[in-house]
């Protein structure tokens, strides 16, 4: 066959274009009865021999997927011989006949159908690939994540020069040591560096392999400068899906090209080449046909045919027609996503995508395909009634499925019977799919001498992977073995030493759950959709329970489709039928034979994005009526023809996190399905939620009832504290639902860091991050006894595992801080309390508090108001739902065709006044912290968030220190903290107290210094005064340290008096003489005060005589003519810094009175720094209120003096009196004021309305 590119090009325009455009024809018009399509060619498929007409067969694998996207209008491919005249009529006749077969060919009168066959591996490894270290290998899409892999596993092969070929150039490479870590070409400048530290030399060339010109220069050029090419693997092609409506000739021409036209200008220019190999990397799709891509489909044909026309012509060739890998490249929108995953077909790990590479290179055949798939799921989901033959050599084969298997129960016999060895590895393989399943990967992804905590396992994977082993096995095993991270080698070998050395226990302690087929529709609540029910009662227009995700759909929608598979759902899941009623004062549940779908779609292209929003929010915070139902609906708001808004919403009474999951699975599964009119064939369900609830309720009747309840009225014993945070605004009375969130990333250091530290703990991360939010509100609250809710999915059964329904358990965690202890204390603390709650979490948290009776306070939830959820990672991760329960924006997956972008819809709801939800991602771990606004403000969190992150650190980095004493405040507020703490300042080291004031004096002779009532005297006036009696302290023997007593009224001579004795050189000792007599006399007696200032007013009530003590006595009224005659100057102070300016006693609430001694240089500092903060002038007025015997008289007094402000003394029984208090204030126009909360209270509760001007000090 003598072809040119322009030969194949036509082809493709009279053959795929044609069949596109009639097929876009037929399905535009309405038809009473659709005609069918049958597509005739002739030697476009190799039958009998490799002679293949391979310019007509693309059209093969174009028609293979028409079959799955408009099965009404397809008839089928029939392929004729070659050369042969066609017999019309017998080709009618044939196709009138073709009634079950529709991959039809005939050669020498003979008739062909297609099937798909099997190929058993050899039981052997592969032999290595013989590659010449002399010779070149190229790889077109060689800068492809897949063409890299390709290209380092045949340097491991032998090859020592490659080139690899790509439409995009790298950077210079001069430049690629500067590239940043982000940059787009950086993996593959790292894969490039790799292949060459392996030994390999390595051209990248920039070629687009379809075009003739540039192939052309660039095989002559390596001709010239490399050894002979001994090795081609073409890997280049594009996958867009498109559906087949909307495919047009550009479309279709920019995927062929890279296969049609590449393939075979690589054929052409080789021909003469000492080739050991030519391989092309295929598509399944050319094979069985994939909706949305027949033009891939058509394109990868192209290589299959073109291997035979290879091997035709003497040429090596092998075309493998790949599965999904495991990796990116390779229509990894297309092949690779997650609803291809659920149809059967499971992406290929790329290790053993290359071991069948290795077979498959050694083997006669020219085309293999290599696909790992469940081919009861698979021909169950994808194929069509016309194409189910296809299938039929492989269909019936036992498939190697992907899920948990269901083990037989005499398991334990079985295993029993058979000699050691075998028993060890038969086991090993049970418990290998065991895992597998619980953990959601696939069995061989499992290093099974791996630790199953560093696989994901949590806390509540591994209950559920203890109820399944002890029901196969009877075998009882302590939950601590899988907490402390065995592999599943290791625990293959615990299980078999308790097969061998123990009765099996009884497998029938607890009731089974089974399907009892009740077509009643009236059925009994469980206990949790029961409290539910009460809490509507009390509060039916609440949307707390509301379950509500919201995502943006950027696709074409099929509206009628989506539409039906909402109903299907309904459908299929009694609980999305049910609705609630008392027609006795007790609930039931009526579950309806038929409703239908609550769906409604919405033009919102006129919308704008705060219009829309608003809308989501209304929607999803719309109450439910229990009564009238339905009780799950489904919104679509349309912005574009690719740009949609779908929000689901669901009430809590008929559904849980993980039923949405299982909805938006099935979503995925059946929407294709819909879109191609073939329907889905989701497996049934074995048991309802119903069944469920029947279960609970026998369970809890038995033993098994009466063993969970001793052990939660013991661990749950005594007084159960309230969580007392300190919240922002006053609790309301009755306990509100008003919330939002607020989010944290932990970055992977940490994360691994805290691993480590679990792995030391032999405890799960579970545990470590309860345990840590344990102790985050411990350091809140200062509580001893800390309760946490947590929930726990409840799906202890395969059985459920895909039912849709309300089986949440939250379980309650107490943990104790009464010893100190640290995190390494508290981790092992935890993982019992962890441990023990999760095998007795089936005690229902509804009938717990019913029985325990707990004070009831209904301003907040019973027994716990902090919850704290850990989703499960890996099941998240496989889904791609992870943004979505974390309620991130902008996140994608793919879902049954549909691009789900995340959409953060705002947060309203909080069940409690806290609740963390983590969950593992990119590494590390995501935070959301949903709290009750009417508690807490945004910022409040915020920062709760930084401290949980701060406090995080602290315990993994030092877990053997008290959590007391480590760190909560982050960076940011440790240096705010230093800004606020940083009062260190120049002060005068010489000057003494009253020189402060001696220095205004000089400054402001003639200002007025203190006034008190009608009197008022300037700084010059009090400094006169003040020398005069200091002089006659001095004659009195007054001087440094000698302590004076000072008993005056509050008056100017106070002010004077206490000048006076600094001055002379002496300390005072402020004495109120309102206080107590017998205190003012332990005072005196106490200090060993030389002199007593005092007035003679005063003497009768100090009741002097009595004293025991020796001093001298002053009487500044009474003895003022005499202290008159003394000097006006200042007298000589013989006093230094260091010595006391005045002794404070403290009250004495404690015991007796304590005298504490302030010197100067404490006094002239703290001064100097409350005159920077908050600051005083010469033009401020300060009214002083406070006693005398308070240390802050000190700052009152002397403040104002040192700066030349007012200083107004108020008298006790003016100070004492709101109103008349008041009004001084407003007189004078005070302000600086310092006072006690008392006095401020007083000035408010007088109905003082502030000053705008006042300064307020208070303390």
């Amino acid at each position: 066959e003598t072809l040119t590119e322009s030969d194949l090009m036509r082809a493709q325009i009279l053959g795929n274009n044609s069949v596109v455009a009639i097929m876009q024809a037929l399905a535009a018009q309405n038809w009473d009865a659709p005609p069918q399509l049958w597509v005739v060619t002739g030697g476009a498929q190799p039958v009998t021999d490799d002679t293949v007409a391979i310019a007509q067969a693309p059209v093969w694998g174009l028609g293979r997927s028409i079959a799955l996207e408009q099965p009404e209008h397809w008839g089928g491919l029939i392929d004729l011989e070659a050369g042969v005249a066609p017999d019309l009529a017998a080709l009618i006749e044939a196709i009138a006949n073709a009634t079950d077969e529709n991959q039809i060919a005939w050669r020498g009168g003979q008739r062909y159908v297609a099937r798909l066959a099997r190929v058993e591996a050899a039981p052997t490894q592969p032999q290595p690939i013989p590659l010449h270290a002399a010779g070149t290998y190229l790889i077109t899409g060689g800068l492809g994540s897949l063409g890299l892999r390709v290209a380092r596993w045949m340097v491991e092969q032998g090859a020592r020069r490659l080139v690899l070929l790509g439409r995009s150039a790298l950077p210079d490479r001069a430049s690629w040591d500067e590239l940043p870590h982000d940059h787009p070409a950086s993996d593959q400048i790292a894969a490039l560096h790799e292949l060459e530290r392996l030994g390999a030399t390595v051209v990248v060339a920039q070629a687009d392999a379809a075009d003739q010109s540039q192939m052309q220069a660039l095989f002559a050029e390596l001709q010239r400068t490399l050894p002979a090419i001994r090795g081609i693997v073409h890997a280049a092609g594009v996958a867009q899906p498109t559906p087949l409506a909307e495919l047009d000739p550009a479309t279709l021409a920019a995927v062929l090209r890279p296969k049609v036209e590449g393939a075979w200008l690589l054929h052409e220019l080789s021909r003469q080449l000492p080739l050991d190999f030519f391989v092309c990397f295929s598509s399944i799709a050319a094979v069985w046909g994939s909706r949305e891509l027949a033009h891939y489909a058509a394109a990868n044909q192209f290589l299959d045919a073109l291997v035979h026309l290879r091997r035709g012509q003497g040429l090596p060739a092998l075309s493998i027609n790949w599965g999904p890998w495991a990796e990116r490249g390779m229509a990894a929108t297309a092949e690779r996503n997650r609803a291809l995953k659920l149809t059967g077909l499971n992406p290929l790990p790329a290790e053993q995508a290359l071991t069948a590479l290795s077979y498959a290179m050694q083997s006669p055949a020219a085309q293999q395909i290599v696909v790992d798939a469940d081919w009861t799921t698979f021909t169950a989901l994808y194929g069509v009634k016309s194409s189910a033959r296809f299938f039929e050599q492989i269909q019936n084969r036992t498939p190697e499925q992907i899920v948990q298997v269901a083990v037989s129960s005499d398991q334990r016999d079985q295993l029993l019977s058979l000699p050691p060895t075998e028993r060890r590895a038969q086991l090993l393989d049970d418990l290998r799919r065991q895992v597998a399943g619980v953990l959601r990967l696939e069995p061989a992804r499992l290093d099974v001498e791996q630790p199953l905590n560093t696989l994901g396992l949590d806390s509540l994977m591994a209950v559920e992977l203890k109820n399944g082993i002890e029901a196969s096995l009877r075998v009882s095993l302590p939950m601590v073995t899988f907490l402390q991270g065995p592999s599943i080698a290791q625990l293959t070998d615990e299980i078999l030493d308790r097969l061998g050395d123990a009765a099996p226990i009884a497998a029938s302690a607890p009731p089974k759950l089974v399907a009892a087929h009740d077509a009643s529709p009236e059925q009994p609540l469980s206990l949790g959709q029961r409290a539910l029910w009460f809490l509507h009662q009390l509060a039916p227009d609440s949307t707390a329970y509301n379950i509500v995700g919201a995502s943006k759909i950027r696709s074409v929608i099929d509206l009628h489709a989506l539409w039906r598979v909402f109903q299907r759902l309904v459908d299929r899941h009694p609980s999305l039928r049910t609705t609630f009623t008392a027609p006795s004062g007790t609930p039931i549940q009526v579950i309806h034979q038929r409703m239908d779908a609550f769906f409604q779609a919405e033009d919102a292209s006129a919308w704008t994005e705060s219009e829309l929003n608003a809308r989501l929010v209304e929607e999803a915070h719309r109450p439910f009526d229990l009564e009238a139902g339905p009780l799950f609906r489904a919104y679509l708001f349309t912005r574009a023809p690719e740009e949609h808004v779908l929000l689901l919403a669901v009430h809590h009474t008929i559904a849980d996190f993980w039923s949405l999951v299982v909805l938006i699975n099935e979503v995925g599964v059946l929407y294709p399905a819909e879109i191609a009119g073939t329907g889905a064939a989701l497996a049934p369900l074995d048991v309802t939620y119903a069944d469920y609830a029947r279960w609970q309720a026998e369970m809890l009747r038995g033993a098994e009832g009466a063993r969970l309840w001793s052990y939660w009225s013991q661990q749950l014993a005594g007084d159960l504290p309230f969580l007392n945070l300190p919240t922002d605004k006053p609790r309301p009375a009755v306990q509100t639902y008003r919330g939002a969130s607020q989010t944290l990333v932990i970055d992977a250091a940490l994360t691994q860091q805290l691993k480590a530290v679990c792995e030391d703990h032999r405890t799960t991360l579970y545990t470590a991050l309860m345990a840590a939010w344990h102790a985050l509100l411990h350091r809140y609250t200062g509580q001893p006894d800390i309760l946490v809710g947590s929930p726990i999915a409840g799906r202890n059964w395969a059985e459920v595992a895909g039912v849709v329904g309300y089986f949440v358990s939250p379980v309650v965690i107490r943990g104790s801080f009464a010893d100190n202890p640290s995190f390494g204390a508290l981790l092992d603390q935890m993982r019992q309390t962890v441990l023990d709650a999760l095998e007795h979490h089936q005690y229902p948290l509804a009938l717990l508090a019913e029985r325990l009776k707990p004070v009831r306070d209904p301003s907040r939830s019973p027994l716990f108001q902090a919850m704290f959820i850990l989703q499960k990672a890996q099941l998240l991760n496989d889904q791609g739902l992870t943004p979505f329960v974390l309620r991130e924006t902008g996140a994608q997956m793919d879902l049954g065709g549909l691009t789900l972008e995340s959409l953060a819809l705002e947060q309203r709801v909080a069940q409690f006044d806290l609740t963390l939800v983590m969950v593992e991602a990119n590494g590390g771990l995501a935070a959301s912290l949903e709290y009750n606004t009417d508690l807490f403000e945004a910022a409040t969190i915020e920062r709760m968030l930084g401290h949980f992150r701060t406090l995080l650190a602290a315990m993994v980095a030092q877990p053997a220190q008290p959590i007391v004493a480590l760190p909560l405040l982050c960076l940011a507020e440790r240096a705010l903290l230093d800004e606020w703490n940083a009062t260190a300042l120049s002060y005068s080291r010489t000057q003494r107290l009253h020189e402060l004031f001696e220095a205004q004096v000089e400054r402001t002779p003639d200002a007025i210094a203190v006034i008190f009532e009608d009197q008022q005297l300037t700084y010059a006036e009090l400094d006169r005064r003040a020398n005069q009696l200091a002089h006659h302290l001095q004659a009195r023997g007054v001087g440094p340290d000698r302590l004076v007593g000072v008993c005056v009224e509050r008056s100017p001579e106070m002010v004077i008096a206490l000048l006076a004795v600094l001055k002379a050189g002496g300390a005072y000792v402020p004495l109120d003489p309102n206080y107590p007599s017998e205190r003012i006399r332990y005072v005196l007696e106490d200090s060993r005060a030389a002199l007593l200032l005092t007035q003679a007013s005063l003497l009768e009530g100090l009741q002097i005589e009595d004293y025991r003590h020796d001093f001298q006595l002053l009487c500044l009224d009474r003895d003022w003519p005499t202290i008159a005659q003394a000097s006006e100057q200042p007298p000589t102070c013989a006093a230094n810094t260091e010595d006391l300016a005045y002794v404070i006693y403290t009250s004495g609430s404690l015991g007796r009175p304590k005298g504490v001694q302030i010197p100067h240089r404490a006094v002239v500092n703290f001064l100097s720094a409350m005159q920077r903060e908050p600051g005083i002038s010469a033009h401020d007025t300060l009214l002083s209120v406070t006693t005398l015997s308070f240390d802050i008289a000190g700052l009152e007094i002397f403040l104002p003096l040192s700066v030349g402000a007012r200083l107004i003394v108020a008298s006790r029984e003016l100070a004492a009196d709101g109103q008349r208090l008041s009004r001084l204030l407003d007189a004078t126009a005070t302000t600086v004021m310092q006072a006690t909360p008392a006095t401020w209270r007083l000035l408010i509760e007088s109905g003082w309305q502030g000053s705008p001007n006042l300064r307020i000090l208070c303390g």
